[in-house]
């Protein structure tokens, strides 16, 4: 160690060293262009700044709980979203990945300002953002990405969004992914199916649902959906041959559908609208086909894994439609407003493990003369009437 004299002065002000080296207040070096490389690669350290970013690693082979990748035509990755609720107000995040093998539904609030505005400006709110253009990295097992195997998502709907007067139709409210996989070979195709409805309004709240199903190609009966393992449980849908009974629900004024919960009694309402091209007939129509969820079931299953395949696992709806109506008019229309499900069942099986089964449906419309809105002055002019199932 080198000594270093210091000489110590005291004054009234107290004591100041005359070292210069050890006066923290000295001027600072001066530091040009040609220096400043140098001087940073000594004197540079560890600081806040975020990391670069890189791109994720794709796996060989996708494990439980693995984020799904995809890729664009122009080979950028990303992940397959299914976007899901944040907050108190349960508001869409779209940062959400889908994981694999974990097969779920998620449900977010969606709040649009302006109808007229979002309808045709709002990616997320039509069909082609969900699968137009996005190929799943079915495996990588090269660990390339250039060569891996990409699988495009198929969708058999294509409708988009599109204004008409205040309202704006095709609008999605659900989207669900059916992921078929094939073992360690990674994923093998995907669809994705769409439930559309229309909204009318300044201002809507949409709740929009995201489902991802996955199978196996070797399974038995790919893509089944259970309700129960044999018997129902209470809260899951109630299945039919055209898939969980639906009903509507009022989202923003609007009638959107929600499943049948087996064991649960529910009330819901939703305000049907009709427009100047619709015949009292065609609302009456539309009508029947919102109570029923936009579907129209024919028989029940009786137990929650009931297979397709199997006809002594179902039984039929019985229907009681509304009696002979007079054919209606601009100020008198026969419109079903009401639809009452009554679901049979009971519990069979052994008295330390009961099993709910299924023993019959009947859905009973009830429909009243309604005064509609017609002769309307403008095409794009509508009218409301209640709709409710109990």
């Amino acid at each position: 160690m080198v000594p270093v004299l210091t000489v110590l002065l005291v004054w009234a002000g107290g004591v100041r060293a005359l070292t210069a080296s050890l006066n923290y207040f000295i001027a600072p070096r001066t530091v040009s262009l040609g220096d400043f490389s140098a001087l940073s690669a000594r004197y540079s350290g560890a600081s806040f700044s975020p990391a670069p970013e890189s791109n994720p690693a794709v796996p060989a082979s996708y494990k439980a709980g693995d984020p799904i990748f995809t890729i664009s035509p122009g080979g950028t990755l990303g992940q397959l979203r299914q976007p899901a609720a944040v907050g108190d107000s349960s508001v869409c995040s779209f940062s959400n990945p889908a994981r694999f093998l974990a097969s779920g539904t998620t449900s977010c609030l969606r709040v649009i300002n302006s109808v007229s505005g979002s309808c045709q400006a709002d990616p997320t709110l039509g069909t082609q953002y969900y699968y137009r253009n996005i190929s799943v990295i079915g495996a990588n097992p090269t660990g390339t990405v250039i060569t891996s195997q990409s699988v495009p998502i198929i969708s058999l709907v294509t409708d988009t969004p599109i204004l008409q007067g205040g309202s704006c139709n095709n609008v999605v409210s659900q989207v669900s992914y059916t992921v078929r996989y094939n073992g360690t070979a990674g994923i093998v195709s995907v669809a994705a199916s769409f439930t559309l409805v229309n909204i009318s309004g300044t201002s809507v709240s949409l709740v929009q649902s995201f489902g991802v199903l996955y199978e196996s190609v070797s399974s038995v009966a790919p893509g089944t959906v259970r309700s129960g393992n044999p018997g129902y449980l209470v809260g899951l849908p109630v299945l039919s041959d055209a898939g969980p009974l639906l009903v509507p629900r009022s989202v923003g004024g609007s009638c959107t559908s929600a499943p049948v919960g087996f064991g649960e009694n529910t009330l819901s309402a939703c305000a049907i609208r009709g427009t100047g091209a619709e015949t009292c007939g065609d609302l009456a129509t539309r009508a029947y086909s919102t109570l029923l969820g936009g579907k129209l079931p024919q028989a029940v299953a009786t137990v929650g894994n009931t297979v397709a395949t199997q006809s002594g696992q179902w039984v039929p709806i019985i229907y009681q439609n509304c009696s002979n109506q007079p054919p209606g008019n601009c100020t008198s229309c026969p419109v079903p407003v009401s639809l009452a499900i009554h679901i049979l069942w009971a519990n069979v099986g052994q008295l330390s493990n009961p099993q709910a089964q299924v023993l019959g449906a009947r859905f009973q419309y009830r429909c009243q003369l309604v005064q509609v809105c017609c002769p309307l002055p403008a095409p794009q002019a509508s009218c409301s009437l209640p709709g409710a199932v109990l």
